[in-house]
């Protein structure tokens, strides 16, 4: 089973891995004018789960200024686009970026910018090896 990991945001890291065996089929970041057109490829990547990074608007972020919300556009891009192929959707919290990294014998470094691509492989470790909860499991 293939399963989809994704880290939304201005660049958005996804992760494409099968579960077993556990093996690292691509990894990259997607920019953000290319964004829709990526959801379009998904079809052809026989995806069993979409793993996205959930986005909640937190109290440090609060700027008093008006916000577009891009990153949970995306989220919900995502979560329509595996609606949509029939496939698992699953959101996790950044909180489970650390067990993800561990998962992905990745080195993980709090508040490091830029990880895009390695964030997102942290989600799809993450359920390849821990699995999901039916609260984070969406459909």
């Amino acid at each position: 089973m293939r399963i989809l990991g994704i880290d939304p945001g201005d660049k958005t890291g996804y992760c494409l891995i099968e579960r077993k065996p556990l093996d690292l089929i691509d990894r990259g970041v997607i920019e953000n004018e290319d964004f829709n057109k990526w959801l379009l490829t998904w079809e052809d990547l026989e995806l069993g789960i979409v793993v996205c990074e959930d986005w909640i608007k937190r109290p440090d972020f609060e700027s008093g200024r008006w916000a577009t919300m891009g990153t949970a556009k995306k989220v919900g891009a995502c979560g329509w686009r595996a609606f949509e192929l029939g496939v698992t959707y699953v959101e996790l919290q950044a909180s489970d970026k650390p067990e993800g990294y561990k998962a992905a014998k990745l080195p993980y470094k709090p508040g490091k910018k830029g990880t895009h691509a390695e964030d997102a492989s942290a989600h799809a470790f993450y359920v390849a090896v821990h699995g999901f909860t039916a609260k984070q499991k969406r459909w």
